[in-house]
């Protein structure tokens, strides 16, 4: 593709050339085992903004390739009891600006119309263990991740189980983990349930969690929420 896209970097108005490509299999034994995996690449030269050693401002592409890797497998023994795996791989490569170092004076001479680039690599992989249990009137559903990522490029993504008619998908980057508890009743009055979800996500890489407002002092974050649905 070569259009030109504002929404990529605001003022940016350098071509957007990419791909993506990738395959998928799964594999069904019955209704008690289901695995599956999945595999893609994507590369394309994302629009920047940058500074040259002259001091000028110049628009760029820096090239990049991702490369993900999910595979899941799923056991529903009977008596409402299901048990799932999953585990996701992520590979960064991708050019990173050179010019700048930590004392912001430039790091060696680039002449004035071009941009000193380095490649660089991440890697990331997340382990998701999830088990339920489910009757007429109790659901109780228990999630723990692990992930360990170098960087935001490589972070993983990984379903949780949330209140009823919510979806939630969150990305994980760094190093730690994610336990999370929801528990549905299904009261005797008709059409009325409860459903509570308790989590806690604990990093080993930094004493503080979130960003701007939303900044937590520690390494631990703990969040607790409880729906009444009533239908009628």
């Amino acid at each position: 593709d070569g259009y030109r896209s504002p929404g990529a970097r605001y003022g940016s108005d350098v071509g957007v050339w990419g791909l993506e490509r990738g395959a998928a299999a799964d594999l069904r034994r019955g209704r008690r085992l289901s695995s599956g995996l999945e595999f893609y690449q994507r590369l394309d030269l994302y629009p920047a903004i940058a500074v040259d050693a002259a001091g000028r401002e110049i628009r760029v592409r820096l090239n990049r390739k991702r490369g993900t890797f999910r595979g899941w497998i799923r056991v529903e023994p009977g008596a409402g009891w299901m048990v799932q795996s999953r585990l996701e791989v992520q590979l960064w490569e991708g050019d990173v600006p050179d010019v700048i170092d930590w004392l912001g004076l430039i790091k060696s001479a680039a002449p004035p119309n071009m941009l000193l680039l380095k490649s660089e690599n991440y890697q990331g992989y997340g382990w998701s263990q999830t088990i339920r249990y489910r009757n007429r009137s109790v659901e109780t559903i228990l999630q723990h991740t692990i992930f360990n990522t170098d960087n935001h490029n490589t972070r993983i993504y990984a379903f949780e189980y949330d209140l009823a008619g919510q979806l939630r998908v969150p990305s994980w980057s760094g190093q730690g983990q994610r336990t999370n508890l929801v528990i549905q009743y299904n009261t005797p009055a008709r059409g009325l349930l409860l459903r509570f979800k308790t989590g806690r996500t604990f990093y080993t890489d930094r004493f503080e969690v979130g960003s701007g407002a939303d900044t937590t002092t520690g390494p631990v974050r703990n969040d607790i929420a409880v729906q009444i649905v009533l239908n009628r």
